[in-house]
């Protein structure tokens, strides 16, 4: 019989988390995606996995709270499920969605959906696999389905609006990623020698988050590439760290950004945020890095300076109009 773990608080630094077993170069990912893991688990976020040294694994959460644009009520969304190598053809696929649907049913879950393609594409479910037991496609964008098995009638889960149009209505760059995938960490830091290749100047903050990076190097490849005027170029390069000398277009875009109906968060009151919004924008600036201030400093990261900057202008300023 074959033995399981699902990982816990308890137990998770001393797992392996399957992806990059081995792998130096894509270790950072491996951190990050444990410490991920550690943040989702009070959702009711599950990672099952053989207890052997292999890519033998199951995760999912409830759809709610899931990194994904699908919406639904009262499902379980699988992110992934992978069996590989000379595992393959031993049941263990079985023995792993079954879990995952026994579990969701024990929960009083409506039903449990996932991602696949109508083309063969990498890191995507095969769909006659999850067709087998019972999975059926509810909705479809393009080459993607979305495949949910119901346990009782009513509502499926369906795309968002903004992923069913597949396009943005700017011409601003952004990249949306998230740590469920370790591999994500080895692409982000490609985005150093893409900086340090184009005489992109580094600050100690970002050069310790490298993520903050893809500001400054969207607003470089959308002059090149696309030709925005350097007014746009400003508001792409400050919305991630801000900057004092923003303009109403950057700050505007950096609201957005951090106020997005698609965006979930448990760090703050993101609701108040979205209602100062439409009243203030500077107030609503503010606020929301006051929010991130605080949450960073909670999480012993780094701030950049330039947030710090533009939080006292904007304090002052505020202040001055009262």
């Amino acid at each position: 019989m074959n033995e399981y773990i699902n990982l816990t608080l308890e137990n998770i630094d001393d797992e392996h988390i399957c992806c990059a077993i081995g792998d130096k170069k894509h270790q950072a990912g491996v951190d990050s995606k444990k410490e991920w893991i550690k943040s989702k688990l009070k959702d009711g976020h599950i990672f099952r996995k053989l207890n052997t040294r292999g890519k033998i694994f199951i995760e999912y959460e409830p759809i709610e709270t899931a990194w994904i644009p699908i919406s639904g009520k009262n499902y379980e969304y699988i992110y992934c499920l992978w069996v590989a190598g000379s595992f393959k053809g031993k049941g263990i696929g079985k023995e792993l969605i079954e879990y995952a649907i026994n579990d969701s049913k024990e929960k009083g879950k409506s039903g449990i959906c996932t991602l696949v393609s109508k083309k063969k594409k990498p890191f995507i479910g095969k769909k006659k696999f999850f067709e087998h037991y019972g999975f059926k496609v509810v909705d479809s964008i393009a080459d993607y389905e979305l495949l949910a098995l119901q346990f009782e009638d009513g509502e499926t889960p369906k795309f968002n609006d903004n992923a069913r149009t597949m396009k943005i209505d700017n011409q601003d760059f952004t990249i949306y990623y998230s740590n469920e995938c370790p591999y994500v960490e080895y692409e982000v830091n490609e985005l150093t020698e893409y900086a340090k290749e184009n005489n992109i100047q580094i600050s100690e903050t970002e050069k310790n988050s490298v993520k903050l990076l893809h500001g400054k190097i969207g607003a470089d490849i959308a002059k090149k590439k696309y030709g925005v005027s350097e007014e746009i170029a400003k508001a792409i390069e400050y919305h991630t760290t801000t900057n004092p000398n923003m303009d109403t277009l950057a700050k505007i875009i950096y609201v957005s950004d951090k106020i997005e109906l698609n965006r979930k968060t448990e760090k703050y009151d993101i609701e108040a945020e979205r209602k100062l919004a439409k009243e203030d924008l500077d107030k609503a600036m503010l606020l929301i890095i006051n929010d991130v201030t605080k949450y960073l400093i909670e999480q012993g990261k780094l701030i950049a300076i330039e947030s710090i900057e533009t939080r006292n202008k904007l304090l002052l300023n505020i202040k001055g109009e009262n």
